[in-house]
């Protein structure tokens, strides 16, 4: 058997030119299996236990996401209709684009106010949109928006239950290309919001961004929000939270009423 140690995974570590994420998922992943060839006795310890990996600082992905405004805008300059239709779906649930070209109109509870996400539709390794599990590889239910119970209704009419719900418009799979050029985003994308030099101009995952600040930022709790988007640690949802403008203005306001007891306070001490 081929000798694996500490400096073995440190260098695939640093070789591996994927997302810090992916490569602390596939550490764990590898813990897991040499504790089972430990047990086994094939190798005498685990050099992957507790194997501590110098990681880049996480920038926040609210940075991405659109005011209130904003968003606004952004349904305002995709066409009515069908393709609009598909932009609310993603501003108001948040879900990632092909968990919504997955439902079909037997995942949309209206009694309940309930949408079941169990699927994704996903380009494969050769490019060719496949059905599959979501991104968590977890079911889970999002809630049914007051501003989304027109745009369902419209989008399920004459639907079966097993059909999918938001296609293209001749019937098709959606993918984010197609959905882009669709929509016409690059031609007015900066009117909506321009980013720092450097950074990706506006896309449509940021709608996805958009939906986590702004729940994070009506006070739902994260845990709440964690489940809701299917993230896969909280620790993720957060970097939304600590984001949070009207949270961190609040927090001012507090402190500042503060300290002017104690200005107050020194003000009549020197009269």
């Amino acid at each position: 058997m081929t000798s694996i140690g500490r400096l073995t995974v440190k260098q695939a570590w640093a070789r591996w030119d994927k997302s810090a994420s992916t490569k602390n998922d596939a550490l764990a992943v590898l813990s897991k299996t040499l504790e089972v060839a430990v047990d086994a006795g094939l190798i005498t310890t685990n050099p992957a236990r507790s194997l501590k990996l110098k990681r880049r600082t996480a920038k926040s992905p609210a940075g991405r996401a659109l005011s209130r405004e904003e968003l606004d805008r952004f349904i305002t300059f995709t066409p009515e209709g069908h393709y609009r239709r598909i932009i609310e779906a993603l501003a108001y649930t948040g879900c990632l684009l092909g968990e919504i070209a997955a439902l079909t109109a037997s995942d949309v509870e209206f009694e309940r106010g309930l949408i079941r996400v169990a699927r994704s539709l996903s380009p494969n390794s050769n490019g060719k949109l496949v059905m599959g599990d979501t991104k968590s590889h977890r079911e889970r239910e999002v809630p049914i928006l007051p501003q989304l119970r027109e745009t369902l209704t419209a989008a399920m009419k004459d639907r079966k239950p097993h059909d999918l719900i938001f296609t293209g418009p001749r019937g098709g799979a959606l993918d984010s290309g197609n959905l882009s050029r669709s929509i016409g985003l690059k031609k007015w994308r900066d009117q909506v919001r321009v980013f720092p030099p450097g950074a990706p101009r506006l896309h449509l995952h940021d709608l996805r961004h958009t939906a986590a600040t702004l729940m994070c930022g009506a006070g739902v709790p994260t845990m709440v929000v964690k489940d809701i988007l299917g993230h896969s640690s909280l620790a993720v949802t957060e970097l939304y939270a600590r984001a949070n403008e009207a949270a961190v203005l609040a927090a001012g306001e507090t402190f500042s009423l503060f300290l002017a007891k104690f200005d107050n306070v020194e003000a009549v001490a020197k009269s």
